[in-house]
């Protein structure tokens, strides 16, 4: 084992290092000789940089491989003879931009080629499905790492957690040749990564990211042996490990298929992307999905090593929450410099998805929740008996359930604007629907081999659940970075400045960092976690601490204290706005008393410069 694990750090540091310098010394030819593309416009990027890092990556690659003899064995031969052909045929669209048809005509003469060489890989028993599962799965992991290629870091640093995961795995079931050839592609690629993140100084190009997906796809299917006891733990293995690629190509598929944009372009509406408009940094955004896919390969790992029963609760929860990201993403768009005409185009889910994927997230939370309500029943160890009796009842129950919330409208709600009332509804209908099931099973089964704990365990699992999820695009909302609003204080801890507060960090690119108030018992206190934080004498202070751009005065500040507050924030240097909130009656006939009038001054005044300027009112 000894002897093992030292070549394998031979072969890791001779692919890491021989990387880096021939990284380095591609770099520095392409900038003498300016073999630089113009970047595409349609991209984030606009500063022009050599795109040549996926010849270092190939060329590091398979010296290291090399070292240990691998070129031997007639399978690696195969797989690198394809890989490579992958990496010629992404070469070519760097330089001479091949047609997306051209470019997946190659693909899929390279899939066919391997499957048809390789040894033959059994995943279902039907030779056609399991031949047409495989060809998908090559195009589709290949296709899914070149799109991931969209920002700098995220394709090759995700590319080494699933070269890692793979040769953890591989060195596990004793396979010592892959899982050294994983270690050298490890490495190959960890070199490119070091100029790669996060300054961006070379691109690894169509080419690395082809030859990385396509590699590490056969590999995949090289390695794993679909069969045997823990057959489902090595079916999930390849979906956790790719869960980055996999989920990113997913999105960008789905939304661009809505907005009828064809999906071999490149756009700046990626995971990735979204994440930045969220409110991370790019380096942020790049370690969030570098944690997202260390995650799922964790995963992965250990379903594949101890089999998938004890984890499937966490690969289900696991699977909806990046479901859950993905969808409350959307709502966010980050455009490149020169695609300024789709901000007038946001993105539009149809009613009837929406409904469909909320009732479809709770059949899969039902299942699992069931499913753990044995699991900690019988802590942990399933009977045959029990076993039996999960499978028989779990369809009944997963009809029971939802059909009591088709009846008490469940599905009518929608996620982003889920409240306390909403969270009592559907903790009555889970309370209904496990009554309904108690009812079903004595009546139909006389509660025959049942146990009651089960079922109560189960509507404790699956609310605790169900709101969670429910509440999950508020929780998001909550905790936003928010690197790209201006952070505001709002002048009055009352009714209105609560009103002040949902209006403006639903419309407005504004964060409020607290509120000001006259009333000095009020400090401390939380309006919806937003704190009191002191009154006019505190607000020098607050600036330098909070960096506050702007004050904001809700409708009810008096005359007096705008003038006061105009005079403090020109002093200070910040912005000053009146939010103007009205309810106006369009009735021509009718009692319209009941309309108070507001102050008819509703013009925010901006202050910190020579000479105050008239802004738009916030407000319809």
């Amino acid at each position: 084992m000894s002897l093992k694990l030292f070549m394998g750090v031979v072969i890791f540091l001779v692919a890491l290092g021989s990387s880096a310098i021939v990284t380095g010394l591609i770099r520095a030819l392409t900038l003498r000789l300016r073999w630089i593309p113009q970047p595409t416009p349609n991209r984030l990027r606009v500063a022009p940089t050599p795109i040549w890092g996926g010849i270092a990556i190939w060329i590091s690659f398979l010296s290291a491989a090399a070292i240990r003899g691998v070129l031997i064995n007639p399978t690696v031969v195969i797989l690198l003879s394809t890989a490579t052909g992958a990496f010629a045929l992404g070469l070519a669209d760097d330089i001479w931009k091949l047609r997306p048809k051209w470019k997946l005509l190659g693909q899929i003469i390279l899939s066919l080629a391997f499957l048809l060489l390789a040894p033959t890989i059994t995943l279902t028993g039907l030779k056609p499905l399991d031949f047409f599962i495989a060809v998908l799965w090559l195009v589709g992991i290949t296709n899914a790492f070149n799109l991931l290629d969209n920002i700098n870091g995220l394709c090759a640093g995700t590319a080494v957690l699933v070269a890692g995961f793979q040769s953890a795995l591989l060195f596990l079931k004793g396979d010592l040749l892959l899982a050294l050839l994983c270690l050298a592609f490890v490495g190959a690629t960890l070199g490119f990564l070091l100029y790669n993140f996060p300054t961006g100084r070379i691109f690894m190009g169509d080419s690395g990211s082809q030859f990385i997906g396509f590699c590490l796809a056969a590999v995949t299917l090289t390695g794993l042996h679909f069969s045997g006891k823990f057959q489902l733990g090595s079916l999930l293995f390849p979906l956790m490990l790719m869960v980055v690629p996999i989920c990113d190509t997913t999105l960008v598929t789905l939304t661009r298929r809505i907005r009828r944009h064809p999906i071999s372009v490149g756009g700046t509406d990626h995971l990735s992307h979204r994440l930045v408009a969220y409110g991370f940094s790019e380096r942020g955004a790049v370690l969030t999905l570098w944690t997202l896919s260390f995650l799922g390969s964790l995963l992965a790992l250990l379903t594949a090593v101890y089999g998938v029963s004890h984890f499937i609760t966490t690969v289900t929860l696991l699977s909806i929450s990046i479901a859950v990201l993905g969808a409350y993403l959307t709502r966010y768009e980050l455009y490149s410099h020169s695609d300024g005409s789709q901000k007038t185009r946001p993105l539009r889910f149809p009613m009837w998805l929406g409904v469909s994927m909320g009732i479809l997230f709770d059949i899969i939370l039902i299942v699992a929740a069931y499913y753990t309500a044995y699991l900690l029943r019988f802590d942990g160890s399933f009977k045959s008996v029990e076993l039996r009796l999960f499978f028989s009842s779990v369809l009944e129950l997963l009809f029971i359930k939802l059909g009591v919330f088709l009846a008490l409208g469940s599905y009518r709600r929608w996620w982003q604007y889920f409240g306390l009332r909403d969270a009592f509804r559907l903790g009555w209908a889970s309370a209904l629907a496990s009554l309904v099931a108690i009812a079903y099973f004595s009546i139909g089964y006389r509660f025959n081999g049942f146990s009651r704990i089960v079922f109560i365990l189960d509507f404790l699992v699956f609310t605790l659940l169900a709101l969670t999820f429910r509440f999950s695009f508020r929780l998001f909302d909550s905790f936003a970075p928010c690197n790209h609003k201006t952070n505001v204080l709002i002048y009055g801890a009352d009714d209105e400045g609560e009103s002040a507060l949902h209006l403006v960090t639903k419309r407005y690119p504004l964060k409020v960092i607290g509120f000001l108030d006259g009333d000095k018992a009020k400090k401390n206190i939380l309006i919806h976690s937003v704190p009191v934080l002191g009154g006019l004498p505190d607000l020098e202070k607050l600036i330098d601490r909070w960096n506050v751009q702007a004050v904001l005065l809700t409708p009810s500040a008096s005359e007096e204290l705008q003038d006061d507050l105009h005079s403090l924030c020109l002093g200070l240097g910040i912005g000053l706005k009146r939010l103007h909130l009205e309810l106006e009656d369009l009735e021509t006939t009718g009692d319209s008393s009941v309309v108070e009038p507001m102050p008819e001054e509703t013009v925010l005044v901006k202050v910190g410069s020579d000479s105050p300027s008239r802004l738009p009112v916030l407000g319809d």
